[in-house]
């Protein structure tokens, strides 16, 4: 008997009943990207509520992290910060739908683009271009954004991410964030795919503030707290000259997005890693401050070998 292909037994596999709750969720995605923009903000604050009354100990994460970077917060303004994030944490969730679902007419009336020359400075050189972002809510929608504005200049967009555990979910990332990108989702472990795509002349996405072990990071201030950082990017882009571009997406109080593209920073990347990614932090410390609200605070960032200021004898998830 032939055997079927691996891709035929993948297919078949995520329709399993264990993935039903996965497709459930990707069809309401498609419908809330399709509904008009009072029910998509309403389901946004929604999605907010249950997820902070769900939350469980990610809320004393979040506190925490608020703790750290903002020390003269009084507990009533700290609780009002909580809130308006989860309220921001649903948002994105709607944001995602747009990204991969929405038409780019709804996506256009939606986002202003600013610095477009930087952007076009860095295209015409004939290298890479890297835009250098961060954890930011509406960080999927900022991704069609930047894919919308490099279509101008003939330019393709890959991204570097972490695929979910979830196999239906990050088979739907691949097909429709990709389909908006032009390029490829390429894989957090696949550097050399990078570095292909950034020596062809391509474009590429990437966090600066995800944590980083020691073998690729640094010790770095952010926000008056030693973290490792991510020094990989910086290596990358002395390997095949390309720009780094900061390039960061908030969502304004009138509901619209504003997308900014970034001078390049000067002269990095440099030979000191440790001063470079200090700079790198302190940009993303000023875009924090400009939309604390937006910035994904669920993560244990200053958690260190020798300091956790999250620790819970209780708490069994490491992440």
């Amino acid at each position: 008997m032939a055997q079927s292909s691996p891709t035929t037994r993948t297919g078949r596999a995520l329709i399993a009943p264990k993935h039903w709750p996965s497709w459930l969720i990707l069809g309401l995605g498609r419908l809330i990207a399709a509904s008009p923009s009072r029910v998509r903000a309403g389901i946004g604050r929604g999605l907010g509520a249950i997820g902070r009354l769900l939350a469980g100990r990610r809320k004393q994460i979040a506190t925490t992290n608020f703790d750290i970077c903002f020390p003269d917060t009084k507990p009533p303004e700290r609780d009002a910060l909580l809130r308006r994030h989860f309220h921001a944490l649903g948002d994105g969730v709607v944001e995602t739908t747009l990204a991969w679902w929405g038409s780019d007419a709804t996506v256009d009336a939606l986002c202003q683009a600013d610095g477009f020359e930087h952007l076009e400075a860095a295209a015409t050189t004939g290298r890479g271009v890297i835009l250098m972002s961060a954890h930011f809510t509406p960080l999927a929608l900022g991704v069609r954004v930047a894919q919308r504005q490099l279509d101008e200049l003939g330019l393709t967009l890959n991204a570097m991410y972490k695929a979910p555990a979830d196999p239906v979910i990050d088979r739907a990332m691949q097909r429709h964030r990709g389909a908006h990108m032009r390029g490829t989702l390429i894989s957090h472990n696949n550097v050399q795919h990078a570095i292909e795509r950034l020596k062809c002349g391509e474009a590429l996405w990437f966090a600066g503030d995800q944590k980083a072990g020691q073998r690729l990071g640094v010790a770095a201030d952010f926000f008056g707290r030693s973290v490792q950082t991510h020094v990989s990017i910086f290596r990358i882009a002395r390997l095949t000259r390309a720009t780094l571009l900061p390039y960061f997406i908030h969502q304004r109080d009138d509901g619209g997005y504003q997308a900014r593209f970034l001078p390049p920073l000067a002269d990095v990347p440099s030979r000191d890693e440790a001063a470079d990614a200090a700079r790198v932090n302190a940009l993303i410390e000023t875009e924090i401050n400009a939309a604390p609200a937006q910035y994904f605070w669920l993560h244990r960032r200053f958690r260190r070998p020798e300091f956790d200021p999250y620790a819970d004898p209780t708490d069994a998830d490491q992440t």
